[in-house]
């Protein structure tokens, strides 16, 4: 059998049910393979893991709009679920351990106006299903990366376009940074 080959980009789609579906090749003992996708992606895909055999896809659609898969293993690949937007950038997203102790998701996307919003969702904040999306300022390159660092603790980190250096926002105990104001938007420092 052909072994699977990695892929960096989702543009030529070589994996995602439902939309592709098996045929041949293998990793270890397991049979794995694909067949052309119904659906092509322009962008790349970012992909989460927030609990052991699950998986959280998300991709910037044609359209513009942020929309997201996930599976925990055993069930189907949900299908593409649309969390609206309009993104001028391919998603970030990350997973962590929420105040309450459970699994929070965050998806970051540039916007057309290029900040950066973001969109949570939290067992714990006592809204069902994702947040609106937030805006979280900036004017950036590419959409920051998010990375989780403990409970209830991240960071997101950029390329600012107006001064051409890294920036980051961080997430502690239940809020952002803050800047003048008390603006989550101005909350951003300069990393150099």
């Amino acid at each position: 059998a052909a072994p699977i080959r990695r892929v960096a980009s989702a543009r030529c789609c070589r994996s995602l049910p439902p939309a592709c579906t098996p045929s041949s090749g293998s990793i270890g003992r397991r049979t794995l393979s694909w067949k052309p996708c119904s659906k092509r992606f322009r962008y790349s895909i970012a992909a989460i893991s927030p609990e052991p055999n699950h998986a959280v896809l998300f991709i910037r659609s044609s359209d513009d709009e942020i929309k997201f898969n996930f599976t925990d293993g055993v069930a189907p690949w949900s299908g593409w679920l649309g969390l609206g937007g309009d993104a001028n950038a391919s998603p970030t997203a990350i997973a962590r351990t929420g105040a309450g102790g459970q699994t929070v998701l965050e998806v970051y996307a540039r916007w057309a106006d290029d900040n950066v919003r973001f969109r949570r969702h939290d067992p714990n904040d006592g809204i069902p299903g994702w947040t609106d999306w937030i805006n979280l300022g900036g004017i950036w390159d590419d959409t920051p990366v998010g990375v989780t660092v403990g409970p209830d603790h991240s960071f997101l980190i950029g390329w600012a376009r107006d001064d051409d250096t890294v920036h980051f926002q961080r997430w502690h105990n239940g809020d952002w940074l803050r800047g003048p104001g008390g603006s989550i938007t101005t909350g951003w420092r300069g990393v150099g």
